[in-house]
């Protein structure tokens, strides 16, 4: 499977998280970026979830970026005012070229 790079067209932020301790001296969790780089968001499902008297809507993407070491699942892509859970990482092709991100966004 081939990409262009001007496929490539969308602004992402991608954050790894990390564990701080508070003023009360609990762990509590922060995220710094890691990267911003050009990519491609492509949705492929849409799941309607019901829990606890709520409902809630669960989108799967595939995120396409130039292959990047380090990026690996939990983390996240903020997209414009949305955020994408990393839920799973593929080497395109297996070339080192170009990653595919499986992730998540609830809404």
């Amino acid at each position: 499977m081939r990409i262009r790079t001007g496929e490539l067209n969308k602004r992402l932020t991608i954050q790894q998280a990390t564990e701080v301790i508070d003023t009360f001296g609990e762990p509590d969790q922060t995220w710094s970026t890691l990267a911003v780089v050009w990519g491609k968001v492509k949705p492929i499902s849409a799941a309607e979830t019901y829990s606890a008297q709520q409902t809630g809507m669960t989108v799967n993407h595939e995120v396409w970026i130039r292959h990047r070491s380090g990026v690996i699942p939990k983390m996240r892509i903020l997209f414009g005012t949305r955020t994408l859970e990393i839920d799973g990482v593929v080497n395109l092709d297996e070339r080192g070229d170009f990653m595919i991100l499986k992730c998540f966004e609830v809404v």
